[in-house]
């Protein structure tokens, strides 16, 4: 594909199609930056992209249309070590240019509602990396059966526009793409299903040409703090397990004892049943319904930077819940899915950095395959409706969570290698380059628990991460992992954690 640039010439390149510039969205970016930069049209015109920074030249590369070949032939010319160039929607040629694979497979693999059939109302979601800019809803005009787009408020106290936000984001990023519209239809049951996909998304509006522009440049500068940040990432968590009576052969509510605040906690599944009611327009639909109820023992020990401290402050939280547990026959379960229809998990929180989907698609790679290895047979099935790749959540402290990864509190080894790996990801991850979650029989493998395949990627992963600098500081709790997943040493969801772990009665 032959293509131009458009840029500031301080940070930032748009790369688009030659036949098809998206003349709104230079317009609003040339606004937005307050100056008129320029395009090019040949690597050789190729000028300073980049600003000097304190510390350091970033360029954010937002590729509209564009292919590898197209994008490596332009930044092939600059001298911008790669770690110092953002990527936005580069990983979208993979699935683009594959005629083989068919978009709904994917979307249905990674356990993305789907379907063909008309809904009662259908929603057009416009997506720039990981954000959602606008929500449109159709809307009948005439008799004949006409419709057309209305914006709606992104209110996220409202429950269907969270869902169809979540829902949007989480598609797009299953595809490898960052910059979407996503056509999602409500069904008669109340459920939200995906229609289609369209990359780059067409911008029917100046407002919304604005918006994607406003988008771009805000990544643009925060981009430039990420490179220039020197600090770790503050690192917090909330893993669960769950209580198991082995006479009575059953679970036992972690609500019997203890609250659902506090250090230690007890944290909710949401039970669905169905109901009718008549929505805001006057028609009868049929709605799911929520109601939770308090089996899992959740332990959020307070956020520290270093994996150690986080380590201490954990084993505490340990600690307080043995105290409140009086029933020491009971035993804790953790992985991924210990009991049959109970899926729990082990969600990292990170703060002082930026969410960006560069840092998920390593945490994928680097941390959530290779743990998939080691898992227990039954973990996978928590899979796709829960640990999906990419799943995160932002907190109201202005992190996020990431929540793939199943509980993996199950030993001492598993617990203190996750945690280094977390933080040694957050610190380098711009030099993490293995992307094998493009893959997708890489993907199908790790839905299914196939450890076996998996397994043949360890290595060229785990030689990855040795190379980077910071890795020595973290090797003490990394390799003890690190073998264990090289020598396919699977956890246990039936062991009491307490042994491993030295909790009383077995201190």
């Amino acid at each position: 594909m032959n293509t131009w640039i458009w840029t500031d010439g301080e940070g930032m390149a748009l790369e688009f199609a030659r036949n098809h510039p998206p003349h709104d969205l230079i317009r609003a970016l040339r606004q937005g930056c307050g100056q008129e930069g320029k395009v090019m049209r040949h690597p050789d015109e190729l000028m300073p992209l980049t600003r000097l920074t304190s510390e350091s030249e970033t360029l954010t590369w937002v590729r509209w249309e564009g292919s590898d070949e197209s994008t490596n032939r332009w930044l092939n010319r600059l001298h911008t070590p790669q770690a110092l160039i953002y990527r936005t929607n580069c990983d979208a040629s993979y699935v683009q240019r594959r005629q083989d694979v068919d978009l709904s497979t994917i979307l249905a693999r990674h356990g993305i509602p789907i379907s063909q059939e008309k809904g009662i109302r259908r929603y057009t979601v416009h997506v720039y990396h990981l954000r959602v800019l606008a929500v449109h809803r159709g809307v009948l005009i005439g008799p004949n059966g006409l419709s057309s787009e209305q914006p709606i408020d992104l209110d996220r106290s409202d429950a269907v526009i969270r869902r169809i936000c979540r829902l949007a984001i989480r598609a797009l990023y299953c595809v490898g793409w960052d910059i979407g519209e996503v056509h999602i239809e409500q069904q008669q049951s109340g459920g939200m299903v995906v229609v289609s996909l369209l990359s780059p998304p067409e911008l029917s509006s100046k407002e919304l040409a604005t918006q994607f522009a406003l988008a771009m440049i805000h990544d643009r500068d925060r981009f430039r703090l990420e490179a220039e940040r020197t600090t770790p990432a503050m690192l917090g968590m909330d893993p669960e397990f769950i209580l198991y009576d082995a006479e009575l052969g059953k679970t036992v509510s972690a609500s019997k004892y203890l609250p659902k605040d506090g250090p230690v906690g007890c944290d909710a599944v949401w039970i669905r049943s169905s109901g009718n009611r008549l929505d805001e327009e006057g028609l009868e639909q049929t709605v799911t319904m929520n109601s939770p109820i308090y089996p899992l023992v959740e332990l959020r020990p307070e956020p520290r930077e270093e994996p150690r401290e986080l380590i201490i402050q954990l084993m505490r939280t340990m600690q307080m819940a043995a105290r409140s547990i009086p029933d020491r026959h009971l035993r804790w379960l953790a992985g991924g899915m210990p009991m049959p229809g109970l899926a729990i998990g082990g969600h990292i929180h990170f703060s002082g950095l930026w969410l960006n989907a560069q840092l998920l698609r390593v945490l994928d790679n680097y941390i959530a395959l290779p743990l998939a290895i080691i898992e227990a047979n039954t973990s996978a099935r928590r899979r796709p409706r829960y640990g999906v790749l990419g799943d995160f959540r932002v907190q109201p402290h202005h992190g996020f969570e990431y929540r793939t990864l199943p509980s993996w509190l199950v030993s001492p080894v598993v617990t203190k290698g996750v945690i280094a790996l977390a933080q040694l990801v957050a610190s380098e991850y711009r030099s993490l380059t293995l992307r094998y979650t493009r893959d997708e029989r890489v993907v199908e493998a790790f839905y299914a628990g196939n450890s076996s395949l998996l397994a043949g990627y360890f290595e060229s992963l785990y030689d990855d991460l040795l190379r980077l600098p910071s890795y020595g500081k973290y090797a003490g709790y990394i390799e003890p992992l690190m073998d264990r997943i090289r020598h396919r040493v699977p956890w246990d969801e039936q062991q009491d954690i307490r042994k491993l772990w030295k909790i009383p009665p077995f201190q």
